[in-house]
């Protein structure tokens, strides 16, 4: 091209013979000649790929720097509020610092442990307790309860009020199922009204008194009007069967061995309707001093005795008996 802009023609290929190597140029063989264009592609592509991801998208009106620029001279406000926004966020030591306080985070267990817990609104309905409970089927005994306090947690609560069903249940069982009476009214209330009032001033059965102190009691106790049949003795009989007694004795011998003897009345001669009083044992030589230390009679009559001793002998005995 000439100094005023016109073209000149010239044979590049006549002058390529004219083209020398030395030792400052050398010329470009086909192989390094498709190794530069190969590094070439690479590059520009690389260049194109970053510069897309630094455009990301953008408008065209903003995927320059200096359209960027321009726009940020426009809206210096918005720069400068930007700015001091960054300015109050953490750098990287302090952004590790906190992400690494175990105290300010939770872990996953702990967020669905979390997920799990009652908000002080919300439903429980769906809500357990684990407690140990006091309640029973069949409660023998009353068992006293603490009382409620502020703060107890549910276990406690839940613990207590299953002891005083427990009572409820315990109430029940003595009241039993039967009807009220009438006579005591149409409710518990009403049956334990009626009967304080019908036991006001009563003194239980097992109570005594001094019989001085008993007020009122009359100075004569007339017997109530009765009759006596022919198994009662009237005073002018009994005298005169007292007046008609007689006191006899019967001396018997018995031949006896041991310290037993019998006496039927027919070898005594005693009457049947006589009682005897006392049997004695006459003192002998020939078998000791002996006595009788019981005597009876038994349902047929048969009269015995018992010895302090054994005797075998013949032995005179004296009965003394009564006649009335």
């Amino acid at each position: 091209m000439n100094a005023d802009g016109t073209i000149v023609e010239v044979d590049i290929g006549a002058l390529a013979q004219n083209v020398m190597q030395d030792a400052n140029h050398r010329f470009v063989s086909d192989t390094e000649k498709a190794a530069w264009n190969g590094a070439y592609e690479q590059a520009t592509g690389y260049t194109d790929q970053k510069i897309a991801a630094l455009i990301n998208g953008a408008p065209s009106t903003l995927d320059t720097l200096k359209e960027i620029a321009d726009a940020m001279a426009e809206n210096e406000e918005v720069v400068d509020a930007l700015e001091a926004a960054m300015g109050t966020k953490a750098n990287q030591s302090e952004l590790d610092t906190h992400t690494g306080n175990n105290t300010v985070h939770i872990t996953a267990t702990e967020r669905q442990s979390w997920n799990s817990k009652q908000t002080t609104t919300g439903n429980t309905a769906n809500n357990t307790v684990t407690f140990t409970s006091g309640d029973a089927t069949n409660p023998t005994a009353w068992t006293d309860v603490a009382l409620l306090t502020s703060g107890e947690k549910h276990s406690s609560l839940f613990a207590k009020i299953s002891t005083m069903f427990k009572n409820v249940r315990y109430l029940y069982k003595l009241l039993g199922t039967g009807s009220i009476p009438a006579a005591l009214g149409t409710d518990i209330i009403a049956a334990l009204n009626k009967l304080n009032t019908n036991l006001n001033g009563k003194a239980p059965a097992s109570h005594t008194h001094a019989w001085g102190a008993i007020t009122g009691k009359p100075s004569t106790f007339t017997p109530s009007s009765h009759t006596h049949d022919d198994r009662y003795y009237t005073e002018s009989e009994v005298n005169t069967r007292i007046n008609n007694v007689k006191i006899k004795r019967k001396t018997v011998t018995k031949s006896i061995n041991g310290d037993y003897v019998t006496f039927s009345r027919a070898e005594t001669g005693i009457p049947e309707a006589a009682y005897i009083l006392d049997i004695n044992i006459m003192r002998s030589e020939t078998y000791g001093y002996h006595f009788v230390i019981g005597h009876g009679t038994d349902s047929g009559g048969t009269t015995f005795a018992y010895l302090d001793g054994a005797v075998s002998a013949n032995v005179q005995f004296h009965i003394h008996y009564a006649i009335i």
